[in-house]
């Protein structure tokens, strides 16, 4: 009776842990397409700078500027698309524990 009891436990978890990894992949695949679209708007906004620096009768000078607040911007936004992936990361690797520890739980109790 145990035995069944702690394989439908098992069951269980893994029908969550599918669960789970599902909702993973679909939170990952809207964070890549919202990175790849970040990226792209800022590569589009470089190119548009940059045409209007060409176009633009100003001097080397300002046009340096422009380059280089352009370069700055996007360096500093890298940043910040590392600290979302670690900050969604950390909740499932909490996850992650918690479900072996459940899993180790129920099978020491089977030894």
């Amino acid at each position: 009776k145990k035995i069944n009891q702690l394989t439908s436990n098992i069951s269980e978890a893994s029908a969550a842990i599918s669960d789970l990894q599902i909702q993973l992949s679909t939170y990952w695949m809207q964070t890549t397409s919202e990175i790849t679209n970040q990226r792209l708007a800022q590569a589009t906004t470089k190119n548009i700078l940059l045409e209007r620096t060409r176009q633009a009768t100003t001097t080397a000078a300002a046009a340096a500027a422009t380059t280089t607040d352009t370069d700055d911007e996007i360096s500093t936004r890298a940043p910040t698309t590392t600290t979302a992936k670690n900050y969604a990361r950390e909740p499932v690797d909490r996850i992650e524990k918690f479900i072996l520890e459940y899993i180790k739980s129920c099978t020491q109790h089977v030894q």
